[in-house]
């Protein structure tokens, strides 16, 4: 099978292999210089690098070299906030009064407070 997808080169590829039920540590797969090949809108193959079907690139294939990076699944929302060591409960009792978030702001509350 031809890919219209190729990546490769990568150090790992990370899957969602394992049941939905499980925890995260278990349900996801590391697969060490994986690939992932896509044909269409559908994920063909992930798996070793090495094990790559012999037909998998053609003259149309976009190959992509993930230069020794990580691949993983594209749903991956890693951003972190930071601790917020107040407290904002006068905040929430003006919302319960009523209050907007834009007058809560302009009496110097909100979260940029």
């Amino acid at each position: 099978m031809v890919f219209d997808l190729l990546i490769r080169g990568a150090s790992e590829l990370l899957t969602c292999g394992g049941s939905p039920t499980e925890p995260a540590e278990k349900a996801l797969a590391a697969i060490p210089r994986g690939a992932l090949g896509v044909s269409g809108e559908r994920v063909a193959f992930a798996g070793p690098e090495g094990a790559l079907p012999p037909d998998a690139v053609g003259p149309q294939t976009r190959v992509i070299d993930a230069g020794g990076g990580f691949v993983g699944p594209g749903f991956v929302d890693p951003h972190t906030h930071l601790v917020f060591a107040g407290e904002r409960s006068a905040e929430f009792e003006a919302r319960c009064r009523g209050a907007t978030y834009l007058e809560i702001a302009a009496g110097g509350g909100g979260i940029m407070s």
